[in-house]
C-alpha cells in the first residue's frame, strides 16, 4: 500500500510538471544584495559576471536579468568584473547615471547628491546621465570618470589595477 501511494505521488508530480507549465518558478520581484557597514560581499550573477559590494551598499538585480537585458541598480560602491555579451550589454544604473559595459572590469561609487565616480581597470565603459541627451563618455582602462550635476569629467590614465 505504501509503495502504491509513493507511485501515485510521483505520477502526480510528473503530471503537473508536464501539463502544469514548465515547472520553473516565475518570480517577478527583483533580488537585492545588501552589505552592512564594515561588511563586504561577492555576488556571482547568472551570466557569470562577478560583483564585489563595498560596505553599506545595495545591488538590485532584476528578476529577468539576462533574458533580454543585463541591468542592475547600485546604491553605494561595487567592483564589477563583467562577462562581455554583445547581444545583451551589461548596464549599472544609479540614481542619476547609467554605466554601460563595453567589455571590462570597473568600479562604481555613488557620491552624495547623486554623483557617481567610475574607475576602469580594464576594457571600456560608457558613462552618461539618465536625463541627458548628451552622448555618453567612453572611459578606457586607466580612466576615472565622475558624473556630477549632469556633467561628466574624465581623468585619463590615473587608475591602476
Amino acid at each position: 500500500m505504501v509503495g502504491f501511494a509513493a507511485a501515485a505521488g510521483l505520477a502526480a508530480v510528473v503530471g503537473l510538471s508536464q501539463f502544469g507549465g514548465s515547472g520553473r518558478r516565475v518570480d517577478s520581484s527583483p533580488r537585492a544584495y545588501r552589505t552592512a557597514v564594515g561588511q563586504q560581499d561577492s555576488v556571482r550573477l547568472p551570466d557569470g559576471s562577478t560583483v564585489v559590494l563595498a560596505p553599506g551598499s545595495v545591488l538590485t538585480v532584476a528578476a529577468a536579468f539576462g533574458e533580454e537585458a543585463r541591468t542592475v541598480t547600485l546604491e553605494g560602491a561595487a567592483y564589477f568584473d563583467v562577462v562581455h555579451d554583445d547581444a545583451r550589454p551589461f548596464t549599472v544604473r544609479t540614481a542619476t547615471a547609467e554605466i554601460r559595459d563595453l567589455g571590462t572590469a570597473f568600479s562604481v561609487k555613488t557620491i552624495g547628491d547623486g554623483g557617481v565616480a567610475v574607475a576602469v581597470t580594464h576594457g571600456i565603459v560608457a558613462l552618461g546621465a539618465h536625463a541627458s541627451a548628451a552622448v555618453p563618455v567612453e572611459l578606457n582602462a586607466g580612466d576615472r570618470g565622475t558624473l556630477a550635476d549632469g556633467a561628466v569629467s574624465v581623468s585619463r590614465g590615473v587608475v591602476t589595477s
